[in-house]
């Protein structure tokens, strides 16, 4: 048996529960016209921001590793490492091997001046190649 919202006909009306408390509110054709009109471009919006968030994701880092040698003949790796950023070494850093799927370029001074050397996706330079940053699927 329908209750008796008091509701003309030309509006809608939106109940819920909460508890054991029915709660409602009455939309005239106006307001839900208005609502209708703002909810399609929100919905449009937030489709094309999530869409966006996952595109980015799987972009955003060159997949593999990148291996270097470091002082005393230590090898050092970064696995993953971010796209188009310049990675600076704190350290000295020789002999770079790509085994990321994208190419990267090393520089021969910090924040990726001087000397460059592109190294595609699985080569390595040689290890009289010494280097103090690094930037991954340069542009």
């Amino acid at each position: 048996m329908a209750a008796d919202l008091g509701v003309s006909v030309d509006s809608v009306v939106t109940a819920f529960t909460v508890g054991t408390v029915v709660t409602a509110f009455t939309f005239s054709p106006l307001t839900k016209d208005i609502t209708m009109r703002l909810s399609r471009p929100l919905t449009a919006a937030l489709g094309g921001l999530a869409l966006a968030i996952i595109t980015i994701g799987p972009a955003a880092a060159a997949d593999g590793t990148f291996v270097w040698v470091g002082p005393k003949g230590k090898a050092y790796a970064i696995q993953n490492p971010p796209d188009r950023k310049c990675l600076g070494m704190a350290q000295e850093a020789r002999g770079p091997q790509n085994a990321t799927k994208k190419s990267l370029v090393v520089y021969s001074k910090q924040k990726c001046q001087g000397t460059a050397h592109r190294i595609a996706p699985g080569h390595s330079a040689p290890s009289s190649v010494h280097f103090a940053s690094v930037v991954f699927n340069p542009r």
